[in-house]
């Protein structure tokens, strides 16, 4: 299974403010980025979950591992999420 972080519109400047240069700079970019991510895998036959991450509760697990923000510890951050290990 592959965990997709998923984030809307509304706490997109969040997450940039928190991954910089790790995340597009528009919303639109990251949705094109996301779905390019789903079709990959999905044609190498995986399942995917998409999971809803949010910024605060993203910043919160940055703190608290003392991880860099970048986009593989947002996975790793999503996975936390459904396991329901992200407070």
């Amino acid at each position: 299974m592959i965990y997709l972080p998923t984030i809307i519109a509304e706490d997109y400047e969040a997450f940039r403010a928190i991954l910089r240069q790790h995340i597009p700079y528009a919303y639109d970019k990251w949705l094109k980025l996301h779905a390019m991510s789903h079709h990959h895998y999905v044609s190498e036959g995986q399942a995917i979950c998409n999971v809803h991450v949010n910024a605060n509760q993203f910043a919160r697990h940055l703190k608290r591992t003392g991880r860099a923000a970048n986009m593989d510890e947002l996975t790793i951050f999503a996975v936390r999420v459904v396991k329901g290990e992200a407070h």
